[in-house]
C-alpha cells in the first residue's frame, strides 16, 4: 500500500477519536476491522502512528501546522462533548490537511523526538534504505494528499525540522537556568506535550515547599501557572514525567501462578518466537517484547495469563491478603484485580466484587471460569440514585464484615496516557476537582465495610496529586478511625522492594518515568481495632 493511503488512515482515525468519547484502542481495533484489506503489516504502522501522534499532539502541531502557514493549537479541541450532535456520516469525512501534516510530522520527528520508531516502521511499510530516503517518501506523500509541488513538500519538511530543533534546544536551555517563568513553562509544555496546568500542577507537588498535609489545597488544582518562577529541580521531575507518557506502553502480562510458574510461561512465549522479560517488580509479571494478539493463544483461554500493567499488579501484593479473608473489591470492573488477589489466597477466601456497570461486572465469572477462580461472587450495584457516601442497600450484610476492602476508584486515567493519549488532552481543572470530590465520596461509603482492625485499600491508576496524596489527606483527616498502615513490610512479603519506599510510608506513587509502568498510586489504611 502506498505511503499517502496510510497518511490518508492514519489522519482519518485522528479526526474519528478526536471526535468519540470511545477509547482510542477500540476505534483503531473497529476501523482495521472493517478495511480487512489492510494487511498486518499495514494495521500496526497505522496504529503505532495515530498514537503517537495524539500521545506528542502539542509537538507535532507546533512543529507540522506552524510549518504550512497554519496557526498550531498546543492541544486537540475538546470535541467529544460535542459528538453526540453530530451527524454520524461526520465522523467518517475525508481527512482534513490539519490531521494529515499532523501524522506527517509525526513520520519526520517520531525518531528525533523519542516518541516513535518511525524510520523502523516506514522502512518496515516502504522498504526505504535509509531516513533520507524516508523524508523524501514523507515529502512525496504529503504532496500527493494535499496536491502540493515538489518544492511546498521540500520546505514544509525542512521548516517541520527546523521548528522541532529550536523548540528541543531551547527547551533544554530552559531546563539549564536557575529559575523560570510562565511563558517557559508554557514552551516546555509544548515540548514535553501536556497541558501548561497540568505541569504545573506536577511541578507545583514536586516542589520541597509543597505542604502535603493541607487538606486545603486539596481544592486548590492549577488553574493558573506560576507568576513568576517554578522550583527547577521539581519542574526538571515533572518534565521527566511528561516525557515517559510519550513512550508507548509495553503489553504486560500476570501470570496465574496457581497454574503454573513465570519461567515456563516465558519459555511457552519464546517458543512461539515472543521474547519476554520478568517484571521489575511483580514477581508474577512478564514484559513481552512486542504487541502481540493473544487472544486465540492457550495461554489465554485457559486462563494462564492476563494482561495487566505491573503497576496494576501490586495492588493485591499491597493487600496481602491471608487466605481465609473476606474481601470486598468495591468497583471491580472486569475483575483484573479481584482475580489476582483469589490467586493469592490460593481461592480459597470470599471476594465480593462489585460494580454499577454490568457489561463490564458480567465479564467476572468468564475469567474466572477461565482461570479455575470459585470463590468471587459479584454483586451489580444501583447507581439511579448517583454517588452517595451512604452504603449501597446491597452492600449493607458486609457492613463492618470485611477483612479488607478495595477501592480502585474511577478517575482521570492520567497514568494510562501512554494507552489513552487523549486523556491528558481533555483533562480539565474543574473535571479533577469532580472526580476527586466523587472519590472521596465513595471511599467514605465503602470505608464502612472495613472491620475493625481490617484494611482498606485505595488505588487510581493517575498521576494526579488532587486524586491520590491529598484525596487521602482529606479522607484520614474527616475519618479518625483510619490511619496509614506502612505498604514496604507488606510488599516486602512478596519479595517486593521499591527503594523510594520509606519503611513507615503508607502509600506511593509508581510512575513510567521511575518504573516504566503505568501511573499508578496505592495506599493502604487500618482502621482502628475497637480497643483502640
Amino acid at each position: 500500500m502506498k505511503l499517502s493511503s496510510l497518511l490518508g488512515h492514519a489522519a482519518q482515525l485522528i479526526h474519528i477519536i478526536r471526535q468519540s468519547s470511545r477509547p482510542a484502542d477500540n476505534l483503531v481495533s473497529e476501523y482495521c476491522r472493517q478495511r480487512k484489506y489492510l494487511g498486518a503489516r499495514e494495521r500496526r504502522f497505522i496504529s503505532a502512528l495515530v498514537f503517537a501522534s495524539l500521545r506528542a499532539y502539542s509537538l507535532a502541531a507546533h512543529c507540522g501546522l506552524a510549518s504550512s502557514g497554519r496557526e498550531a493549537r498546543a492541544q486537540p479541541p475538546a470535541e467529544a462533548k460535542q459528538a453526540g450532535r453530530r451527524r454520524a456520516r461526520d465522523r467518517h469525512k475525508e481527512p482534513t490537511a490539519e490531521n494529515l501534516m499532523l501524522v506527517a510530522s509525526m513520520c519526520l520527528l517520531g525518531n528525533r523526538a523519542s516518541v516513535f520508531a518511525a524510520d523502523e516502521e516506514l522502512q518496515r511499510v516502504t522498504r526505504a534504505a535509509d531516513r533520507l530516503e524516508v523524508e523524501s517518501l514523507v515529502c512525496a506523500a504529503l504532496a500527493e494528499r494535499l496536491d502540493w509541488n515538489d518544492e511546498e513538500s521540500r520546505r514544509w519538511a525542512e521548516d517541520c525540522i527546523d521548528r522541532w530543533q529550536t523548540l528541543d534546544a531551547e527547551a533544554e536551555e530552559i531546563l539549564r537556568r536557575p529559575s523560570a517563568s510562565a511563558e517557559n513553562l508554557k514552551l516546555l509544555a509544548t515540548r514535553f506535550c501536556i497541558q501548561s496546568w497540568t505541569l504545573a500542577t506536577w511541578c507545583d507537588f514536586m516542589s520541597p515547599t509543597h505542604s502535603r498535609a493541607s487538606a486545603e489545597a486539596a481544592d486548590e488544582t492549577k488553574d493558573r501557572l506560576p507568576e513568576a518562577s517554578a522550583d527547577m529541580t521539581s519542574l526538571r521531575a515533572a518534565c521527566m514525567r511528561a516525557q515517559a507518557l510519550l513512550a508507548a506502553a509495553p503489553l504486560v502480562l500476570r501470570v496465574n501462578t496457581r497454574q503454573t510458574s513465570r519461567d515456563e510461561v516465558a519459555r511457552a512465549l519464546q517458543h512461539n518466537g515472543i521474547a519476554a522479560t520478568q517484571g521489575r517488580l511483580s514477581p508474577a509479571a512478564l514484559t513481552l517484547g512486542r504487541r502481540v494478539n493473544l487472544a486465540s493463544s492457550p495461554l489465554m483461554r485457559e486462563g494462564v495469563v492476563e494482561v495487566q500493567d505491573e503497576a496494576s499488579q501490586l495492588v493485591a501484593f499491597a493487600m496481602n491478603p491471608a487466605p481465609q479473608w473476606r474481601i470486598l473489591d468495591a468497583c471491580a470492573g472486569a475483575g483484573g484485580k479481584a482475580l489476582h488477589i483469589a490467586d493469592l489466597q490460593k481461592d480459597a477466601g470470599e471476594i465480593i466484587a462489585c460494580d454499577v456497570e454490568y457489561r463490564r461486572l458480567r465479564e467476572i465469572p468468564r475469567r474466572a471460569q477461565r482461570a479455575g477462580i470459585r470463590s468471587i461472587r459479584t454483586v451489580l450495584l444501583d447507581s439511579r440514585g448517583g454517588v452517595s457516601a451512604k452504603l449501597p442497600q446491597s452492600l449493607l450484610p458486609w457492613r463492618e464484615a470485611c477483612d479488607a476492602v478495595l477501592v480502585d476508584a474511577p478517575c482521570s486515567g492520567m497514568g494510562t496516557a501512554r494507552r489513552s493519549p487523549m486523556t491528558k488532552w481533555r483533562l480539565q481543572p474543574a473535571l479533577l476537582r469532580k472526580l476527586a470530590d466523587r472519590q472521596l465520596t465513595l471511599l467514605q461509603a465503602y470505608a464502612q465495610c472495613v472491620k475493625p482492625g481490617g484494611l482498606l485499600l485505595y488505588a487510581t491508576c493517575s498521576l494526579m496529586p488532587q486524586e491520590n496524596e491529598m484525596l487521602l489527606q482529606r479522607f484520614l483527616a474527616g475519618n479518625d478511625s483510619f490511619q496509614a498502615d506502612p505498604l514496604a513490610p507488606a510488599l516486602a512479603r512478596a519479595d517486593i522492594v521499591i527503594d523510594e519506599l520509606a519503611e513507615d510510608v503508607g502509600w506511593i506513587t509508581l510512575s513510567p518515568e521511575n518504573y516504566g509502568s503505568d501511573g499508578f498510586f496505592i495506599a493502604r489504611l487500618r482502621r482502628g481495632s475497637q480497643e483502640d
